[in-house]
């Protein structure tokens, strides 16, 4: 293991945090105001809805993504562990 590898680890775990939080954030206030709007009484469909509907589809989109750079990053521990030796 060298310094690359704890470098590039390090930028997975900011990359990842910032994917998830920000996907988090958008999918629940996407989805919140996507339901607040479809069950209100005088429903119509509106540029809000519309908007809040895409926001919650960013925010999916970006939570998947904060999971798929996780995965990446466990890949790159388990070859590291695969390919040295405990001392």
């Amino acid at each position: 293991m060298n310094r690359n590898d704890l470098s590039d680890l390090l930028a997975f775990d900011g990359l990842e945090f910032g994917l998830t939080t920000l996907g988090q954030f958008f999918l629940a206030g996407g989805l919140w105001l996507f339901v607040e709007n479809i069950l209100s009484p005088e429903f119509e469909w509106s540029a809000l809805t519309g908007f809040s509907l895409a926001s919650a589809i960013f925010g999916a989109i970006l939570w998947v993504a904060g999971f798929h750079v996780r995965s990446i990053k466990q890949t790159k521990i388990n070859r590291i562990f695969e390919e040295t030796t405990p001392s």
